[in-house]
């Protein structure tokens, strides 16, 4: 699966002030699972900041949105 990374995940690891906040963003509120897919949980009104993290690590690839609704 290595081969066919569409980021720049290198960058997280960057030591820079942005890289910090990305990784504690990813570990708040997302996961790595065994197959190299990244997944976040995140509401509908976060797309935006969705968006802006794919921007830093140069994501090129689809955003599969699968929301799970829960009642308040």
């Amino acid at each position: 699966m290595l081969q066919n990374r569409k980021t720049s995940l290198h960058r997280l690891l960057d030591g820079s002030t942005s890289s910090y906040y990305w990784l504690g963003f990813l570990m708040a509120d997302g996961c790595l699972h065994k197959n190299g897919r990244l997944r976040l949980v995140l509401a509908d009104r976060d797309l935006e900041h969705l968006m802006s993290f794919a921007k830093f690590i140069e994501y090129n690839g689809a955003v599969d949105k699968n929301f799970i609704r829960l009642a308040n």
